[in-house]
């Protein structure tokens, strides 16, 4: 083995980045660093599997992009699969490209290893991209955990990502892929565009910043990820068991502590990576200084908190703020959102079940509790749906719903008041709070849509 796989080969086993897993998906894009990655890890391991994400970017050069990819696997009977992500079509209002980009890679991600301990995503990022981002990062008002965010290790949506390529420079894989003849690897042309800044730095700022001591500045970045990480498990002590947030926690912590927080807990309720610039640092302050109960706060032109009787809901901004009802169904048998009609009734154990109508579900009433939330479809909502044992998102139980697109968007998310999913009406119900043989009170729960919903 020579010196350069070794010493990858020495980074991962130290590291730990593969304990448990049986299924590696390595992100490929041609780049050198992918196709790099890639190839250490072939000689290595059998349970590999290839994936290029295609971004519906760059139109034909991305298409060369992914048969390049494909035609590279095939040769060495290296496990592939590719991705159409369409970027331009599912962005959201106010997300840049690299934004939507980003979102979905996540989105993609998600779907294939979230919450999956015996997957683990690996990327090709190295030291030159630490350095990279840690210095576009400092430009941007990051705190430390920003600052270092390119770690060997790192848990988002519940999907583990892993960084075998973070002990070596990007030179040095360059020259291990000439060693082995591998020279016709794709090259993006938007990387010598130095008006994305990224792009500037690695043109501008890292040769000067490699005049000066190099490894003391990546010895640096080690120290403040230690700082990161120490803050980061406080934030998920806070949170504890639950995930829950609320106006009391965020008054109780200090507010270097709030984007930690939220970050962790957008990706424990929401399954959605959750990052607040400072202007939205400021806004929450503002409010939690007023003690407001019920308020929304602007977080990047895509979402907003919504505050409402101390909880803190995530919201996308085109959605309407009055959407969340607190239904106390055994007092309210009846509630109408304006496009649905909801009603409970408790029955006896139900013989005159619905069968396979989904709008129309039994439940549980002790578990179901006395009080649900019916909101608005948020970013990254996943649920445990009846009869399965794998967590889904409900974006995807949606897109296999056969309902009319108008009708999906209209539908509320039935919750407990712990925030657990439990019902999409007219598409899926939650395996929580089912009926058994146990259960001492049933009620039944129909929902139809209103004329104009």
């Amino acid at each position: 083995m020579d010196d350069l796989a070794t010493r990858v080969s020495a980074f991962i086993t130290g590291s730990g980045m593969f304990d448990g897993a049986d299924c590696l998906l390595v992100g490929f894009s041609g780049g050198s660093d992918s196709t790099a990655l890639l190839l250490l890890l072939a000689e290595r391991y059998s349970n590999i599997e290839a994936v290029h994400l295609h971004h519906g970017l760059r139109g034909d050069a991305a298409d060369g992009d992914r048969d390049w990819c494909r035609a590279f696997c095939a040769h060495r009977n290296i496990p592939f699969s590719t991705a159409e992500l369409d970027v331009p079509a599912h962005r959201l209002p106010g997300e840049s490209v690299e934004m939507a980009a980003r979102r979905q890679r996540l989105e993609y991600w998600a779907d294939r290893a979230a919450d999956d301990e015996s997957t683990v995503v690996a990327l090709g990022h190295h030291l030159d991209d630490r350095l990279e981002t840690f210095l576009q990062r400092l430009f941007r008002s990051s705190n430390a955990s920003g600052l270092c965010g390119l770690r060997n290790i790192s848990r988002v949506v519940g999907v583990r990502f892993v960084r075998p390529l973070l002990c070596i420079r990007r030179q040095e894989i360059l020259s291990w892929l000439e060693q082995r003849g591998v020279n016709d690897y794709r090259v993006d042309a938007s990387n010598a565009d130095e008006s994305i800044d990224r792009n500037r730095i690695r043109a501008q700022l890292t040769p000067l910043f490699e005049s000066f001591n190099t490894t003391g500045a990546l010895a640096s970045l080690d120290l403040l990820e230690q700082d990161a990480l120490c803050l980061e498990r406080q934030a998920a002590a806070v949170l504890g068991d639950t995930g829950e947030l609320s106006i009391d926690i965020l008054q109780g912590t200090d507010p270097c502590m709030w984007p930690r927080l939220l970050r962790q807990w957008g990706q424990r309720q929401y399954g959605f990576d959750l990052t607040l610039r400072r202007a939205a640092i400021e806004r929450l302050r503002n409010v939690l200084d007023r003690a407001s109960d019920s308020c929304l706060i602007d977080i990047d032109g895509r979402f907003f908190l919504q505050f409402e009787k101390g909880r803190l809901y995530l919201r996308a901004k085109d959605s309407e703020p009055d959407a969340v009802f607190t239904w106390k169904w055994r007092e309210q048998v009846v509630l109408e959102t304006g496009t649905l009609r909801l009603e409970s009734r408790l029955v006896e154990m139900p013989a005159d079940r619905c069968g396979d109508d989904s709008w129309c579900e039994y439940w549980d009433a002790e578990q179901l509790g006395n009080e649900l939330t019916l909101r608005p479809r948020q970013p990254g909502d996943r649920m445990l749906p009846f009869g399965s044992d794998q967590v889904t998102r409900v974006k995807k139980l949606l897109s296999n719903s056969p309902l009319g697109g108008r009708i999906k968007r209209s539908l509320p998310i039935v919750c407990h008041v712990d925030g657990t999913i439990l019902w999409v009406p007219g598409v899926r119900r939650a395996a929580a709070a089912r009926v058994t043989a146990e259960s001492c009170e049933v009620v039944q729960v129909t929902c139809q849509l209103l004329p104009h919903g």
